[in-house]
């Protein structure tokens, strides 16, 4: 009687290149999910800054453009520095002007607002409300306010010299710029704009 035999079984060299092959292929796609993660991170962090600097933007440009004399006959505008805008504006429409305070502490843009108070009213600094708004701020040498007289046509003008005389601006031109990579892997992002303060424009 004859005994079959089969003889179709792995060897143990095939088993070692199978394990080798199948061991490559896991790492490979940790890899790969690693890095589009990291990419995905990237962007979203990118994605991030920019809508935080967008929306600085569109609340401060009105705000700005709505400047005016405060509560107690104040000046529209009390500081016009390179990195700090301290002025006047009623923000929510109740008849009383907020003093604010945008400025750069570090690498974070901050907001700073204090409502007036008391009788009679007075702006005391021990009532400010503090907002972070944009992080990783890198202007460097490129002034995050820079502030135009009443012949300026437009942002593309020269902009008044430090220090500035608070009583010819007539309009402010924001410029952020802000690192959304890190050390390694910068990823510089830039966004600006311009308002002319309504209240000042034809004095």
């Amino acid at each position: 009687m004859k005994v079959l035999r089969n003889n179709k079984g792995f060897t143990l060299l095939e088993i070692v290149i199978g394990m080798a092959i199948g061991i490559g292929i896991m790492v490979l796609i940790t890899y790969l999910i690693g890095d589009l993660s990291e990419q995905n991170l990237r962007f979203t962090q990118t994605l991030t800054g920019q809508e935080s600097a967008q929306q600085t933007l569109q609340v401060m440009i009105p705000e700005i453009r709505s400047a005016a004399p405060s509560n107690i006959g104040n000046y529209p505008i009390e500081q016009a520095g390179t990195s700090t805008l301290i002025f006047y504006s009623d923000t929510n429409g109740d008849g009383f002007l907020e003093r604010i305070r945008y400025y750069l502490s570090g690498d974070v843009f901050n907001k700073g607002v204090i409502k007036p108070t008391g009788n009679p009213l007075e702006y005391n600094s021990n009532n400010e409300k503090s907002y972070s708004l944009v992080s990783s701020i890198v202007n460097g040498d490129s002034p995050i306010f820079s502030y135009y007289g009443a012949n300026a046509t437009s942002s593309q003008s020269a902009p008044l010299s430090q220090p500035v005389d608070i009583n010819s601006v007539r309009m402010i031109k924001v410029s952020l710029i802000f690192n959304q990579g890190d050390e390694y892997n910068p990823n510089i992002v830039g966004i600006e704009n311009q308002a002319t303060i309504r209240n000042l424009r034809f004095q």
